[in-house]
């Protein structure tokens, strides 16, 4: 149970999983970005389609996951029937431009934010083209089978005079399976992409597109025979629950209210005595330390129902996802002095999931023997004594509370224990 805790916690303050559309659509998705030998994640990729009668919206974003602030913002908009692209737009720290795909030429213009330097763009093409920010919404319309075979020519505007034109085929495409993390096993289409940049240097991009609902996977992107990076799809739409989440209604319980939860977070040491190990000081207890997190959440049929997958999730080392929308509607608060003293107001009737985690410590013993002693009296043996030293010292646990609180009336005040789980 306390491990259940800890994940509720990391989740609620790390690693939030959003919902987006049902898996049979792909209008917005987003991917983690991984660098070649890294586990942490570089950059997001986010992407959203807009599908039209006769046009396709393409907006990708590079979102920097420090900062939470887009590196790169790419429109394309392009023919819904051929893929032809027809606008393409672009900003991010260094630059802005604007294309517009003309029957003979490329036309528009380049400002270069470092020096203000601003260039017309008049780029005559002949070519049959596929602007290079919609080539993952191409995988997605092709008609993809074993051995399919395709070449085409990608667009990527380059400021530096080279020509912005790099030569790509599928050269192929193989069954396969990936493992998804919230839908188990997917038939998958793996493609292989090669392209040719104009300086000659070869990139190779593979990817995992699910045969039922053209949903990318994942892909990887390799230069010569080295992997650069990799992407995975977030599964920002995985939705496992039955009840449905009203987020204005929720928001008034935890904001309109005229009622207050107030209280005392703390532990006892025998709530987790060390196994082999004797606690001194039984049921001294131990607060929680200022600045510590109170965590309150409605406790609405949507997160009891979330609560208990997650408990069911936690022991496997997993936790369930919650939506943006209702990671929202959950308060947090600090341990406001030396006493574990805590306070949320505004509250409305209602049931209230208050849940803590601190750091206790315990005053332990452990005896050592060293060695055994016999007695002897008048040459007769009479027994054996065993020596002992014994060693005292400290050891940090962690203490996790739960509280289900039930206010009944607005404007009343109810008082609350926290206490740490028992063990």
């Amino acid at each position: 149970m306390k491990k259940a805790f800890f994940i509720i916690i990391t989740l609620l303050g790390i690693n939030v999983t959003v919902f987006a559309q049902s898996l049979k659509e792909m209008t917005n998705y987003s991917m983690s970005i991984f660098f070649a030998g890294k586990t942490t994640i570089a950059l997001t990729q986010s992407v959203e389609i807009d599908t039209g009668k006769n046009k396709v919206a393409v907006y990708t974003a590079m979102i920097n996951p420090l900062t939470k602030k887009n590196d790169v913002a790419d429109t394309s908009i392009i023919d819904a029937a051929t893929l032809a692209p027809i606008y393409h737009a672009s900003v991010n720290s260094d630059h802005k431009y604007e294309l517009h795909f003309g029957n003979n030429a490329i036309t528009g213009y380049y400002i270069d934010k470092r020096n203000q330097k601003n260039t017309t763009i008049k780029d005559p093409v002949n070519l049959s083209l596929i602007d290079g920010s919609s080539l993952d919404y191409m995988f997605t319309k092709l008609p993809l089978s074993a051995g399919f075979k395709k070449n085409f020519n990608v667009y990527n505007y380059n400021p530096n005079g080279q020509s912005s034109i790099s030569k790509a085929s599928i050269g192929d495409v193989e069954n396969d399976t990936y493992a998804s993390i919230h839908s188990g096993n997917r038939n998958v289409w793996k493609v292989s992409l090669t392209a040719i940049t104009p300086s000659g240097e070869q990139r190779k991009y593979i990817y995992y597109l699910d045969k039922d609902t053209r949903r990318l996977w994942h892909y990887d992107v390799e230069i010569g025979d080295k992997k650069i990076f990799s992407a995975v799809n977030n599964e920002d739409d995985y939705n496992p629950y039955h009840s449905t989440f009203d987020k204005k209604e929720t928001l008034k319980l935890i904001t309109e209210g005229k009622s207050v939860i107030s209280g005392q977070a703390f532990a006892r040491e025998n709530d987790a005595a060390i196994k082999g190990i004797a606690v001194l000081n039984l049921n001294k207890k131990q607060v929680a330390s200022e600045g510590t997190a109170v965590i309150l959440i409605p406790y609405t049929d949507f997160f009891k129902e979330w609560y208990e997958q997650n408990k069911k999730a936690s022991k496997t080392g997993k936790s369930a996802p919650l939506p943006m929308s209702a990671i929202q509607c959950i308060k947090t608060t600090k341990i406001a002095d030396n006493e574990g003293h805590f306070e949320f107001t505004n509250l409305m009737p209602g049931d209230y999931l208050l849940i803590t985690q601190f750091t206790m410590k315990h005053g332990a013993s452990q005896t050592e023997v060293t060695g055994y002693t016999d007695t002897y009296i008048n040459g007769a043996y009479q027994g054996t004594n065993t020596n002992t030293i014994t060693h005292y010292f400290n050891v940090l646990m962690t203490a996790s509370a739960q509280k289900v609180v039930t206010i009944k009336q607005d404007g009343e005040t109810v008082t609350v224990k926290l206490k740490q789980i028992q063990q």
